[in-house]
């Protein structure tokens, strides 16, 4: 049962660095596939998360 439910939290770990390097990409100019997604965060004031592309990092609030 836990390693199903560690696999679940995996998926959806990854979906969400998806979904953000989506949203990254046109704001950057960058594909997502090229986006790398650190420091997810999401609390009471909203979610934030790094991006870098090409050599650079953007930060993020949204």
């Amino acid at each position: 049962m836990m390693g199903l439910l560690t696999a679940f939290v995996a998926g959806c770990a990854g979906t969400t660095e998806r979904n953000l390097a989506l949203q990254t990409s046109g704001r950057v100019g960058c594909p997502p596939e090229a986006i790398n997604i650190t420091n997810s965060k999401t609390g009471i004031a909203g979610r934030t998360w790094t991006a870098t592309c090409n050599g650079k990092t953007f930060y993020y609030q949204q």
